[in-house]
């Protein structure tokens, strides 16, 4: 058996490097958890009033659910949690208070735990933590946490919690702690609680049962908008207090959570991770301000990790909790080798778990694997092994590579796990004996290059990124390229012959077509009895961008190379490649050319392309037929489809998909597809314009042969008849986040239906005078309203057939329960009745149950009864007119069919997939406006006798029949009087 003391001295002075000189070590006197299976707890909570039962594992969803997990954790003492905290002089000998100040009160929901003042909330008994990680609504405002029940708090503020399973325990001699570690979580606004730190808060619904860990500095803090780039740069975002506000901030003037983009658009956080020291309950200030270990209401209880009574730059940062991604980083290089015919390659790496990141006093202990990438195939190369004590000796690896004719390029990938220990200082392993892995980190594929034996020059392109733009707008799209180019002899032979030469060569870039243009020219020199030679570089302008995107371009640029050890020569090759048929070229390969005889190895740069398709998912017939009631969504849920690739060594970070209008303006990201691991995994998410939250639509694995993803833009825009959708590919050159490639493809559009309406002739009665109406078969005084509704359908050439119309009117003032009126159904109004046996009113709702293929407009007289509009605060109605287009063939002939309260909206031979595509028009008429208003007269008097009428045109001619639409009417009366007024036909 291990001498368990010896090993603790072990891991303080090797793993850890041991402590500096005058350095405090940190005196544990209980045996801290260092894993645990979560799995065996249960809890059961109410839904509905039907009891269920979850695992503590478990996503909680409800707000029922979220409250019993919070229960569970906090009042179940076989669930870890810190039992003792450090106190001035870094001796863990204070033991934290679960029972401070208790007031909490019985609720019959059980939001706040049952208890009486002689029950004592237990300290754990496995001392150690568990973490909850809390995701919270988009819609949650700071502002909304005043008088809310801790139910509506819940309900209103979370939209899950869950206990995080994967944890190690960080044994450091100055800094121990506990790294948790979550995978593949989709989330935009989020933060961490803990068990269990009793504090001073009475904000409900944690009150003081929970350590809630705050990423901003308090009421004069920051956003964390830059968070996303933070992590994946792998840096450590600082977490600088524990505040009741973090899920409220009903103070200050800052959200206390953690918000990936003020935009609202999640993002997949795959090995999430956060340290959380122990040291964060150390007391900052000396000891006589030490407070009264008793249910002290003024106790601090260390809730500011930062010190805010101190100066930024005097913070103690070790103690600061830390969300970070877990990251590695690998830098490869490949050296000629005193070996004859061998280059040596060179491998070292780091990850985020770093002494610097995490505030350790050594480097995390680690386990690495070392593999080549072929293709889609991984080659373990080796295994960096610990020693006998589980300890890991070096972060690097090289070896000789022969060196063959040709050139040859290989690519390296790692991966890294930190170790576990026991408190015994014992690595902590599977079943099958291999060290525990709870949390992994992989290091994007990085490369090197072997010249050739026969090779003049070796030519490398060390970066290669693009930039996409739409361009001119109709009739173009570009990718703006930029290439960094290394070129250096392959050996000191081939350095001696360029400075004994003085030559020229040219750099030349060959597409996959076969298309060579010359990017620059080289020309090297040598005065005498100097040990180098200079070099001059002079760019093609035809080949070149002269405005370019990533930095200022140099026409000429001049060097001196002293010898074969610094004889890398540099330049830069940036060019355009439309895209706008998707025929820019899936490589480039670079040249050194002397004359016509080629003088280097090429060097191939690829190309990362897609595809991309858009269909319009439509509605069904049964969903047309029963859309009386207003609920179909107007525009279609379009279905953006692209090409994916699974390329280890491409180190892709996402596809996202843009919408643009007919003019390629406005690019709006409707969804993306993200791949974070360099695998086949794509997390694939629809973006809502409105609200601007992502939902996940699906998990896509994509093989080695490659394959389609699809993202719904469920947020269409039918504006112009036309939406136009491009899909654009961003990867980082060997995984640097500072250098982002994106390759756009061609657009693809999706065309709409669309109805224009008018509402024209609006007319009605003047309130002082009675409109002798016929309603379903009497006639009695009422105010009358009327006006023309036209519409007119605007069918793309995919979607030929007009098949049904809709009309709603809502009258202001009506009921929020039924405001609107489906003119479909709806009886005709008739009124008054001239001498001549005509009414001068009549509405017509006969159009628009007519079923009909075709562009003709459809014009509805309608004529409405109400008195609300009188009021002057209630006199605007809403017209709303839909049509229903397909590619269907039904009807051929205009048919009139008996009009019910169901109407036949479609020919026999339409089919039941989803063809039909709703578009919608809308117009507001102000019935109170003299302007567009015209205000007929009451009854003609039936003492005069009629001698003539005559109907007048807008345009002033006469007829004798009444037009359709308004009509001027004079009336000639055999006493000679006249009279004149306009109604609607």
């Amino acid at each position: 058996m291990k001498n368990w003391k010896l090993l603790v001295v072990i891991i303080c002075c090797v793993v850890l490097g041991g402590p500096k000189a005058g350095a405090l070590i940190y005196h544990e006197q209980t045996q801290k958890v260092t894993h645990f299976d979560y799995s065996g707890f249960e809890y059961t909570y109410e839904e509905n009033g039907v009891t269920k039962t979850a695992n503590i594992l478990d996503e909680a969803t409800t707000p029922n659910q979220m409250a019993a997990l919070l229960k569970e954790v906090y009042l179940n003492k076989d669930i870890p949690g810190i039992r003792y905290a450090y106190d001035y002089n870094r001796t863990q000998n204070r033991k934290l208070n679960y029972n401070f100040n208790g007031h909490l009160i019985a609720l019959d929901k059980g939001y706040e735990w049952q208890r009486d003042k002689s029950t004592f909330f237990p300290n754990p008994d496995e001392d150690g933590m568990t973490m909850i990680l809390v995701q919270m609504k988009q819609s949650w405002k700071k502002n909304q946490a005043t008088n809310t029940t801790p139910e509506q708090y819940i309900d209103r503020a979370y939209r899950s919690m869950q206990v995080v399973k994967n944890f190690t325990r960080v044994n450091d001699a100055q800094n121990p702690g506990y790294i948790f570690s979550i995978d593949g979580v989709s989330t935009n606004r989020f933060f961490f609680i803990s068990k269990g730190k009793a504090r001073q808060s009475w904000s409900r619904p944690l009150y003081r049962l929970f350590e809630q860990i705050s990423p901003v500095k308090g009421d004069d803090g920051h956003d964390t908008n830059d968070l996303i780039d933070q992590l994946r740069a792998g840096n450590a975002y600082y977490c600088y207090h524990d505040c009741f506000e973090v899920g409220t901030a009903t103070t200050g003037g800052y959200d206390h959570w953690f918000t990936i983009s003020n935009q609202g658009e999640a993002f997949s956080l795959k090995n999430l991770a956060i340290f959380v020291p122990d040291r964060r309950f150390e007391y900052q200030q000396s000891p006589e301000n030490f407070p009264e270990e008793d249910n002290n209401a003024s106790a601090p209880y260390y809730h500011d990790y930062g010190n805010s009574d101190q100066a930024e730059s005097e913070w103690n940062r070790d103690i600061m909790p830390k969300v970070l991604m877990y990251t590695a980083n690998l830098n490869a290089e490949a050296v000629p080798s005193d070996q004859e015919d061998y280059y040596q390659v060179n491998l070292n790496w780091s990850t985020s778990f770093s002494k610097e990141v995490l505030g350790l006093g050594a480097e995390l202990p680690e386990h690495f694997y070392v593999y080549v990438v072929e293709g889609n195939e991984r080659i373990p190369l080796a295994e960096i092994q610990t020693d006998e004590d589980g300890l890991i000796v070096t972060r690097q690896h090289s070896y000789l590579v022969q060196q063959h004719a040709d050139p040859q390029t290989i690519c390296y990938v790692i991966t890294a796990q930190p170790i576990n220990y026991d408190i015994d200082g014992s690595v902590i392993r599977d079943g099958e004996g291999n060290p525990l892995i709870t949390i992994q980190a992989e290091s994007p594929v990085r490369y090197v290059t072997i010249p050739g034996k026969n090779s003049a020059f070796f030519t490398e392109v060390l970066e290669y990124r693009s930039r996409y733009t739409v361009g001119d707008g109709k009739t173009r799209q570009w990718n703006v390229y930029k290439n960094n180019i290394a070129i250096r002899p392959a050996s000191s032979e081939e350095f001696d012959a360029i400075k004994n030469n003085n030559d020229a060569y040219l750099l030349t870039r060959t597409d996959a077509e076969g298309n060579k243009v010359t990017i620059a020219n080289l020309q090297f020199s040598q005065e005498e009895n100097q040990v180098g030679y200079h070099y001059t570089i002079v760019y093609n302008a035809d080949s070149q961008v002269l405005n370019p995107v990533f930095d200022d371009e140099q026409p000429v640029l001049e060097g001196f190379i002293e010898n074969y050890a610094n004889s890398t020569v540099k330049l830069i090759d940036r060019f355009t490649a439309e895209t706008a048929d998707n025929t820019q070229s899936p490589y480039y390969i670079y040249h050194l050319e002397q004359a016509e005889n080629s003088r280097s190895n090429e060097f191939m740069v690829p190309v990362y392309k897609t595809t991309n398709q858009v269909e319009g998912k439509g509605h069904t017939v049964e969903q047309v037929k029963a859309d009386v009631d207003h609920s179909l969504k107007a525009t279609p849920n379009n279905l953006i489809t692209f090409g994916a690739i699974n390329d280890p060594t491409a180190n892709l970070v996402e596809y996202d998909v843009f919408r643009m209008n007919y003019q390629y303006r406005n690019p709006t990201k409707v969804g993306k597809a993200e791949n974070y691991n360099n695998s086949g995994e794509y997390h694939v998410y629809a973006l809502n314009e409105q609200s601007q939250l992502n939902e996940q639509v699906s998990n896509s694995w994509i093989s080695v042969e490659g394959g389609d993803i699809t993202v719904p833009d469920v947020n269409s825009s039918s504006t112009n008849q036309q939406s136009l959708y491009v899909p654009v590919i961003s990867a980082l050159f060997a995984g640097d986040l500072t250098k982002e490639n994106t390759y756009g493809c061609d657009v693809k559009s999706m065309s709409y239906p669309q109805v224009e309406m008018t509402v024209s002739e609006t007319v009605r009665t003047d309130p002082e005078q009675a409109f002798q109406a016929v309603v379903n078969g009497t006639m009695g005084p009422t105010l009358a309203y009327g006006a023309t509704i036209t519409l007119t359908p605007k069918l793309p050439t995919e979607l030929p057939n007009a098949y049904y119309y809709r009309v709603w009117r809502v009258v202001s003032g009506e009921t929020l329960l039924d405001p609107e009126t489906l003119l479909n159904t709806q009886e005709g109004v008739q009124g008054p009745m001239a001498s001549d046996g005509t009414y001068e009113w009549f509405s017509d709702y006969d159009a628009i149950t007519i079923t009909f293929p075709g562009n003709e407009p459809v014009v509805i007289r309608d004529i409405f009864l109400d008195k609300k509009l009188t009021d002057n605060k209630n006199k605007y109605v809403t017209y709303i007119g839909r049509l229903y287009a397909t590619n269907q063939e039904g009807e051929s002939e205009f048919v009139d069919v008996v009009r019910n309260h169901a109407p036949r909206l479609i020919g026999e031979s339409a089919t039941d997939g989803q063809d039909y595509f709703v578009a919608e028009a809308t117009r507001r008429i102000n019935f109170g406006s003299s302007g567009n208003v015209v205000t007929a007269i009451g009854d003609v008097s039936a003492s005069r006798q009629v001698a003539s009428v005559t109907y007048y045109n807008m345009l002033g001619v006469p007829s004798p029949r009444p037009y359709q639409g308004v009509n001027v009417v004079v009336t000639r009366y055999q006493n000679g009087t006249t009279e004149t007024k306009k109604v609607i036909r």
